[in-house]
């Protein structure tokens, strides 16, 4: 999930889709990206206490985050780790898995890895992994067993953001109907433009409406300008606002919405979205 300013709910849609997905059978990995762990967070671990910290408030070690998305990639320290080692599973194995996020992600992001040096870039290196990954040639982060890989990354364009984007088969953005900004969709277009140009290659941009009010004259003009301006990327199906969504924002709830409250308004509309999203990429559950 990627939005390209914050506060439009896209960690929220991430975990609820990436639940979503799991309870229709679909084998998940969720990648938190964002080293201000928000979806991990949502998933009930603690990314800022040391293990020293999590036994004197009482807290199962199992919550506590020892390695990260960085740990899998190469020469990114001494210590690369298997996916199995840093995978979380906060509802066991058949629901999502998790790559959790901390602080120390960071400094992937300022870091020089093997690829800048040798002169390839950053987002070639991601989609090298995945590539490699998913044909069980990199035992470190064997992949193959996934149905979707779903990446949660920060609205800053860093070169882990970049790099997600890029091996990414769809961008799945939210569209705050509260927060509409046709700047912010005009940059996000731009992005994928010039991977476009630059690399040959990029995802599909799929839009999904949050916070839509259909009962605000005022939500009804913005969706109507937003479906006419990119009619091939808006999903069909949007999430109403309501407070169960507002409360289920990062920071609020430890639980995903759809697991918290599954009979509520906005989970229903999570759900149908989900069933959109599957319909359009060609994914059914098993």
């Amino acid at each position: 999930m990627y939005a390209p300013c914050e506060g439009v709910g896209a960690t929220t849609l991430a975990s609820n889709f990436a639940s979503i997905f799991a309870l229709k059978g679909l084998r998940v990995l969720v990648v938190d990206l964002d080293f201000q762990a928000n979806l991990t967070h949502t998933f009930g671990y603690h990314s800022e206490l040391t293990s020293e910290e999590a036994l004197e408030r009482g807290i199962p070690l199992a919550k506590v985050i020892e390695y990260n998305f960085a740990n899998l990639t190469r020469n990114y320290s001494n210590e690369r780790v298997a996916l199995q080692q840093v995978v979380k599973k906060p509802f066991g194995d058949c629901g999502p898995h998790l790559v959790p996020a901390d602080l120390t992600l960071d400094r992937l992001n300022t870091l020089p890895t093997s690829e800048t040096i040798a002169g390839r870039n950053d987002e070639s290196a991601v989609i090298e992994l995945l590539k490699e990954g998913l044909a069980r040639k990199d035992p470190y982060f064997d992949v193959s067993d996934y149905d979707v890989i779903l990446f949660d990354v920060a609205a800053a364009r860093t070169s882990i953001t970049q790099g997600a984007l890029f091996a990414s088969d769809y961008i799945v953005s939210p569209v705050s109907m509260e927060k509409f900004s046709t700047r912010a969709l005009s940059y996000l277009c731009g992005v994928i433009a010039e991977m476009q140009e630059h690399f040959d290659r990029s995802p599909e941009l799929i839009l999904v409406g949050n916070f839509f009010d259909p009962n605000r004259v005022r939500r009804i003009s913005q969706l109507m300008t937003i479906t006419q301006s990119y009619q091939d990327a808006w999903l069909d199906r949007s999430v109403r606002h309501s407070d169960d969504l507002t409360n289920a924002m990062p920071g609020e709830a430890d639980l995903p919405l759809v697991l918290a409250k599954p009979g509520s308004q906005a989970a229903i509309d999570l759900r149908e979205c989900v069933d959109a999203l599957l319909d359009r990429v060609g994914l059914v559950g098993r």
